[in-house]
């Protein structure tokens, strides 16, 4: 597809090229006789390990003949030097073009992240020269696909460049949050729901908004949206318990609707009288993604459509939002601002936001070059889509993803997507509620139409219906009957937590997230690492001395540390402040602390084989005083979903909340170091259902660790020893028995 140099094009096109006079500095390609000695040597070393076919050889080669010609520079130095005549430097342009492009591609294969940059900032450097020679005639190629070429590089440098920022998980309403002046705003948190016709109610949570579509044209606003309340009805959901109900005014034919809105005022007075008379919760989506339209609508017809339609519904149903909702994609020539019909007449702003694995325009795009131009596959970010609504319009609208999903199958060959699906589907779900405070709904387009190229129903994914179920019942998504969220979150940089356990989440901007992996550090010790969206570490700094720590934060692509950043810490008492810079006065004084006595035991770890169900699974289990204790977050996980374990810092305070999907926190199951340790009791309470429970427990590096039949009886769910498999059995469908 591309036409790139190689060392085959080198010798092929040499004769044909220069005949001006030599300059002491340069070498004519076509004029092999002042060529120092020495490059030769480089060269046909070259081109022996290309024959070789040995891709370390080449890359070893390679790299000796960019040296020379760099000759101890850097590549974007030469570049500017040579950039005076692209023509009297051929040579160099010509092998340092093609060469790192190729070396760049055999480290990118064998995962080498540092030296691949490397080289595409070469091939960067020199492309725009490249391109001056196929202009010239020099070498033969097309600038086209130089231009493809450039796209492709600057999106693997982009894949390869990672950057971090970190943010503490709040439960006392500290963190940030957006207020607006629109109705049906909450104070913190995300309304979520689907489609009304296919709304998923199965979860943890149900949803607390859903979506219903008519068609101006075609539709009768009142019958449609009658028949879809009582859609509702008949799964068990009250129409007027919902938080917002979207009602997406679509115009089906385009600039022919546009054009006609203007005089359709009685049909459109009569709809909001309809409206009015519901007294529901309604965002009303006017002629969505107007701005992706393919007969390309003239922008000040729709402003006039919009405005039409706002006016008349401000003064005749005041309980109806008026919802602006382009495409995250804008065709050609056009950009959001040029639909947007004014504050005055807007009160949400939305987008359509697709996550896609291929450009459905050109197939498949299993090449990863057209991936990286179309922002599909691994280089797909809805994150990226989301901040350009956001700092456009989040700070005086409300923000809201009308209608979206990741891609979970491809309908021309039906491939199932779920693979690739799930990390998007992270990314959505659990970087928008840390990143947007903005983002005030989301709905996810539950649908599969035989008309479409990809299809995002759950019905084609039981792995991203259960992940989306997991993620939407987190406490930062507001639920049927709920007001806002339990959790807010505050970036670090400068800020003071209650001191206590306090989960970090971290937001790593990354084309290949599922190689990222990020590693936590206090006062230089590795406490936690987690390889999963949003990175999440639960840290003790409750049980720090007073005074100065630093926390590190180190993300890794591949295994390889490619960014880092250290907090400064100083511990005061009940407080914490993290802070980017050092923190400046006096410390409180550090007082020692004195080694335990009361209630200190020893902990050793347990060499006990458990069974949870028929699957065996390594806790990180302590034998104290005759009894097994395990770790309550471990357990939780492991059960997945027979209870949830909520942590309130403020009150040392523990609630378990029964039959409830588990959230993690990367904290969960992590192999022990093998050695007794020194375990303290606890004095965190532990309640459910409102009621206090009387538990054993012990305090061991931060966490607590509960007797696992004490836990079986509170939480009903069978503890027994199992003598066949001479294991602890543990059966979370079976009710408690005694033995």
């Amino acid at each position: 597809m591309r036409r790139l140099i190689t060392i085959f094009h080198i010798f092929a096109i040499t004769a044909a090229i220069f005949a001006s006079p030599l300059r002491a500095s340069a070498v004519k390609m076509g004029d092999t006789k002042s060529v120092p000695s020495l490059f030769w040597k480089v060269l046909s070393a070259y081109e022996d390990a290309v024959n070789s076919g040995d891709n370390s050889k080449i890359a070893s080669a390679g790299e000796g003949v960019i040296a020379y010609w760099l000759d101890g520079n850097s590549a974007e130095s030469k570049a500017d030097l040579w950039r005076s005549d692209p023509a009297a430097y051929g040579w160099e342009i010509n092998n340092c073009w093609g060469i790192s492009f190729q070396v760049g591609n055999i480290y990118r294969e064998s995962g080498r992240s540092a030296d691949e940059i490397r080289m595409v900032k070469v091939s960067l450097a020199m492309l725009d020269l490249y391109k001056a020679l196929i202009s010239s005639g020099i070498v033969s190629g097309s600038l086209a696909d130089m231009d493809f070429a450039r796209m492709e590089l600057e999106s693997r440098l982009q894949a390869n460049t990672v950057s971090m920022t970190a943010y503490a998980e709040l439960r006392d309403g500290q963190g940030t949050t957006k207020s607006y002046s629109a109705k049906y705003v909450p104070s913190s948190g995300v309304y979520f729901g689907e489609p009304a016709n296919d709304l998923i109610t199965g979860g943890a949570k149900k949803p607390s908004a859903a979506l219903i579509y008519v068609e101006f044209d075609r539709d009768d606003l009142e019958t449609r949206v009658k028949h879809e309340l009582k859609t509702l009805e008949s799964i068990g959901i009250t129409p007027s318990k919902l938080s917002v109900i979207e009602l997406a005014w679509n115009f089906d034919n385009h600039s022919a609707t546009i054009n006609g809105v203007p005089n359709q005022t009685a049909k459109i007075t009569a709809a909001a009288k309809y409206l009015k008379s519901t007294g529901l919760p309604i965002l009303l989506r006017v002629g969505a993604e107007m701005n992706a339209f393919t007969d390309n609508p003239d922008p000040e017809k729709f402003k006039t459509a919009f405005r039409t339609i706002a006016k008349i519904m401000h003064s005749d149903a005041p309980n109806v939002m008026l919802l602006w909702s382009p495409n995250y994609v804008n065709s050609a020539g056009f950009t959001f601002d040029m639909f947007y019909p004014g504050d005055e007449h807007v009160d949400w702003v939305g987008m359509s936001l697709y996550t896609t694995k291929y450009f459905g325009a050109v197939g498949t795009t299993a090449d990863e070059s057209q991936q990286a131009i179309y922002k599909v596959g691994k280089y797909a970010n809805p994150i990226s889509y989301m901040r350009e609504l956001v700092n456009q319009y989040g700070a005086r609208k409300p923000i809201i993803i009308s209608e979206g999903g990741v891609s979970l199958r491809w309908n021309p060959t039906g491939e199932n997507l779920s693979e690739w699906a799930l990390t998007q589907i992270r990314a959505t779900y659990a970087y928008l509620p840390i990143l947007f405070p903005e983002v005030k709904a989301v709905l996810w387009f539950n649908a599969d139409r035989d008309y479409d190229k990809f299809s995002y129903h759950f019905g084609d994914s039981y792995e991203a219906k259960n992940l989306y179920m997991q993620l939407t019942g987190g406490d930062y998504f507001i639920g049927l009957g709920e007001s806002k969220s339990k959790v807010t979150y505050k970036k670090l940089g400068s800020a003071t937590f209650p001191a206590g356990e306090i989960v970090i989440c971290t937001y790593v901007e990354s084309s290949d997230i599922p190689a990222v992996t990020v590693q936590y550090f206090v006062d230089g010790t590795w406490k936690q690492e987690s390889a999963t969206v949003p990175f999440r570490a639960s840290l003790d700094f409750g049980s720090l001395p007073d005074g100065d720590h630093k926390l590190l934060i180190k993300t890794l692509l591949r295994g390889s540390v490619t960014v880092e950043q250290e907090f400064y810490m100083r511990k005061s008492g009940n407080t914490v402040e993290v802070s980017s810079n050092a923190i400046t006065g006096t410390p409180p004084a550090v007082t020692p602390t004195p080694p335990p006595t009361v209630g200190s035991v020893s902990a050793v770890p347990t060499a006990a084989k458990v069974l949870v169900g028929t699957a065996e699974v390594a806790f990180e289990a302590y034998y104290i005083d005759g009894n097994n204790y395990f770790k309550l977050r471990d357990v939780a996980f492991a059960l997945s979903d027979k209870f949830e374990v909520l942590w309130d810092a403020g009150k040392s305070a523990i609630t378990l909340v029964p039959n409830t999907v588990y959230t993690p926190n990367n904290s969960e199951l992590l192999p022990g170091d093998g050695l007794e340790k020194n375990a303290l009791l606890s004095a965190d309470k532990v309640y459910m259902d409102g009621a206090e429970l009387s538990l054993s427990a012990y305090k061991i590096g931060g966490n607590n660790y509960f007797k696992l039949r004490d836990i079986g009886i509170a939480l009903n769910f069978n503890v027994s020893w199992d003598s066949v498999n001479g294991a602890i059995r543990i059966d979370k469908d079976q009710p408690y028995t005694a033995d």
